[in-house]
C-alpha cells in the first residue's frame, strides 16, 4: 500500500499551525517565566567589586567614606573635598558601583564642587541584599547628605544629587523624600511601578504590556515594597526645587525620550531637560561632552551658587 501523499498546502498549513502553538505557547513562559526571573535579578543584581581605579588615577584627592542608613545598611564610597562649599551626590547604574560615575566626578570636581560617590546597597562594597524600587533605597542617599551636612568644607544647603538610570531613578526618589537635596539630576530615570512605563505607540511596543504588568507585580512581591513610589509621582514632588532630567536617543528608537517627555510633563517648575541625539542610554557626557557638562554645570551653578 502506497503512502498517502499531501498537497503543499496540507503541509504549509501544518506548518503553520505548529508555528502558531509554539508562538501561543512561548507566551505564558514569557509573560509568566521570564517576567519573573527578571525581577529576581533586578532586585538581586550582581555585584561589580571594585577595581582596579580610584580617583587619584584621575588626579583626585580623595577619602573614604562608611556611613550607616537608617535601617541599618553600611554604604561606602569615596568624598573628594569641595572648593566651592557645595557638594553632589553621585550614583551609579544597576550592577555597577561608584567607579561607573568616575567621569562624572571629574566633570564636577574640574569647577570646584565636592563629589560624594557612593556604591548603592546591594553593589561594590555597599551592604544590603536586597535592592528595592521606590522603597528604602532613598536612604542610602540621606545617609550620605547626613555625612556631607556635617562637613566643614561645606555649606549644609548646597548638596546636590545626580544618578544615572538606577541611580536617576534613587536621585528622583530621594529628593522627593530629602528636603535637604537642593537640586536633583537624573540621567535616564527608570521606572518603579507600571504607571511609570510609556504608553504603547505601535502593535509591537503593546505586545510588552502584559510583560510589564506581571514584570512590575512580581518585582514588589520579591522586594516586599507594598506602596512603592513611582517615579511619575516623585518627580511632581520634589518642586519647589529645582529638577533636570536628561535623556538619549540612539538607533531610532524614542523610548527613552518618550519617558524623559512623560516624567517632565509630570513635573512642577523649576524644571528643565537635556534630550541628545545618537545618545545610547546613558552616554551623554560621551556623546555630546560639551553641550552635557555645560548644561549640567549650570544647572548646578543656578541652584546650589546662586549663579544667574
Amino acid at each position: 500500500m502506497n503512502a498517502p501523499r499531501f498537497s503543499h498546502r496540507y503541509w504549509f498549513n501544518l506548518i503553520g499551525f505548529w508555528l502558531v502553538m509554539v508562538v501561543v505557547g512561548s507566551f505564558p513562559y514569557v509573560y509568566f517565566g521570564v517576567s519573573y526571573f527578571m525581577a529576581k535579578g533586578f532586585t538581586e543584581p550582581q555585584r561589580m567589586l571594585l577595581c582596579c581605579n580610584t580617583p587619584a588615577d584621575v588626579g583626585l584627592t580623595y577619602e573614604d567614606v562608611e556611613v550607616t542608613t537608617q535601617d541599618g545598611v553600611t554604604i561606602r564610597g569615596w568624598y573628594i573635598p569641595s572648593q566651592n562649599r557645595a557638594a553632589v551626590i553621585l550614583i551609579h547604574s544597576m550592577a555597577s558601583n561608584r567607579l561607573g560615575t568616575l567621569d562624572l566626578a571629574v566633570m564636577f570636581a574640574k569647577h570646584g564642587y565636592g563629589v560624594m560617590m557612593i556604591d548603592l546597597r546591594v553593589h561594590g562594597e555597599s551592604g544590603g541584599e536586597l535592592l528595592t524600587f521606590g522603597g528604602d533605597e532613598y536612604l542610602d542617599v540621606s545617609a550620605a547628605v547626613d555625612y556631607l551636612q556635617a562637613r566643614p568644607d561645606l555649606d549644609p544647603e548646597r548638596i546636590g544629587v545626580m544618578g544615572l538610570s538606577l541611580g536617576a531613578s534613587a536621585s528622583v526618589l530621594s529628593g522627593a523624600r530629602d528636603t535637604r537635596l537642593a537640586a536633583v539630576a537624573a540621567d535616564a530615570p527608570g521606572a518603579t511601578v507600571f504607571k511609570d512605563w510609556v504608553q504603547p505607540e505601535t502593535f509591537y511596543d503593546s505586545l510588552y504590556v502584559p510583560f510589564d504588568h506581571m514584570f512590575f507585580f512580581y518585582l514588589h512581591r520579591i522586594d516586599g515594597v507594598s506602596n512603592p513610589l513611582s517615579i511619575t509621582d516623585a518627580v511632581a514632588q520634589i518642586s519647589p526645587r529645582p529638577l533636570l532630567l536628561i535623556g538619549g536617543m540612539s538607533g531610532g528608537s524614542t523610548l527613552e525620550k518618550r519617558s524623559i517627555e512623560q516624567y517632565f510633563a509630570a513635573a512642577r517648575v523649576p524644571k528643565q531637560k537635556l534630550l541628545l541625539p545618537n545618545t545610547p542610554h546613558i552616554s551623554g557626557l560621551r556623546t555630546h561632552p560639551q553641550e552635557y557638562e555645560e548644561t549640567v554645570i549650570q544647572f548646578f551653578n543656578t541652584w546650589l551658587l546662586g549663579e544667574q
